[in-house]
């Protein structure tokens, strides 16, 4: 399963921080796209995420620079189970424990911020809309510089059906 998100997807709504971050209807990166890739391990229970971001120059070199962090948050909407996966590898392993969860879990990527940064940006050369360009930012420890979309895995219906193939037919 693959999920991508640009810049220039259509959105309601749209947060305003006081550090580009790349995520839906955010003009920040006016060429970025940031896309996860999902691959089964154990069903229910674990998958592998694959994290890439493209045309956010500040963004890859962070990565590179080991400023920022591949990450994954599950939550279960039905109790307050939260948890946040980082990883510096751009393949990492998500797990839960559904016991712990009461229903089926919700997971949003995202790429974070690993240290404190202090930084006077070059729109150009950082690949940030004009307007940033001369800004003097601060960004946080574990601020969120790239967002996707929450996914689920299972819902509903879906999670009781288990479609096979039938030669005879």
């Amino acid at each position: 399963m693959a999920i991508s998100v640009s810049t220039s997807d259509p959105t309601s709504a749209v947060r305003s921080f006081p550090w580009p971050v790349l995520e839906v209807g955010n003009g920040a990166f006016p060429e970025g796209q940031y896309s996860v890739e999902v691959e089964h391990k154990d069903r229910g229970r674990s998958f592998v995420i694959s994290h890439r971001v493209q045309g956010a120059t500040l963004l890859e070199r962070w990565i590179e620079e080991g400023k920022a962090l591949f990450a994954c948050a599950v939550a279960a909407p039905v109790s307050a189970y939260r948890q946040l996966l980082c990883s510096s590898e751009s393949s990492h392993l998500v797990q839960w424990e559904p016991d712990n969860l009461g229903s089926h879990p919700v997971f949003t990527p995202m790429i974070v911020c690993s240290t404190d940064v202090r930084l006077a940006i070059e729109a150009r050369r950082d690949g940030l809309n004009a307007l940033w360009h001369g800004r003097a930012i601060t960004v946080p420890k574990g601020a969120r510089l790239a967002v996707g979309p929450t996914f689920a895995l299972q819902s509903g219906l879906l999670g009781l059906l288990d479609f096979r193939l039938d030669e005879k037919l």
